[in-house]
């Protein structure tokens, strides 16, 4: 029975020896063994035993989505598909230019990071711990548009072009917009323009 999951199994073999090397089983397995002597009669009533294998560093978690709004970046995850154990945190690490932002421990599924600069891009891993330790990490990159709500996409992130074109806009309203290298230590250009009002 694998306890980090809902699978289960079972087999048989025999030997003519009294002892056997039973293999290949997943990390952190309740194992239950049943031994029954056998003549040409039949079997006799078995002896049961059972352990638990050892747990192992979990696999990579599943980063599902990264939406940020307002300063905010809320940050949803799924647990490893091969667990390995009991997951007793997630380490949520945040790096912005090189440096580490925040760095959390958390045991949901889900985070909100806030009082984020805008127009930054953000390195975001998370990793799942067992108590062996820490396994891989599962990684992502975003960038945190301005404050201003009055658009609710952004297509030119990430672009090689050097040239965008706002195809729509909202009267007399202040748009910033920021320019940066993504993956470089470099501080980011920013302007600010205010559309005209119309009738």
């Amino acid at each position: 029975d694998v306890l980090w999951s809902d699978e289960q199994g079972s087999n048989e073999t025999f030997n003519d020896r009294n002892t056997i090397k039973l293999t290949n089983f997943k990390p952190y397995t309740n194992v239950t063994v049943n031994v029954a002597a056998g003549t040409s009669a039949g079997y006799g009533a078995p002896t049961t035993c059972w352990n638990v294998t050892l747990q192992d560093v979990p696999g990579a978690p599943v980063i599902t989505s990264i939406e940020y709004s307002e300063h905010l970046l809320y940050i949803t995850w799924s647990p490893p598909e091969e667990g390995n154990g009991v997951i007793l945190r997630y380490l949520v690490d945040i790096v912005s230019n090189g440096h580490h932002y925040t760095r959390e421990y958390v045991t949901e599924t889900e985070d909100v990071i806030s009082d984020l600069p805008e127009c930054t891009s953000y390195d975001i891993t998370v990793t799942a711990e067992t108590e062996p330790g820490s396994g891989p990490s599962a990684a992502n990159s975003t960038f945190l548009s301005g404050s201003d709500s009055g658009e609710d996409s952004w297509p030119w992130e990430n672009k090689d072009n050097s040239c965008y074109t706002l195809d729509s806009s909202v009267p007399y309203t202040n748009y910033s917009f920021c320019v940066g290298v993504v993956g470089q230590d470099t501080d980011t250009e920013c302007c600010s323009v205010e559309t005209p009002q119309t009738g």
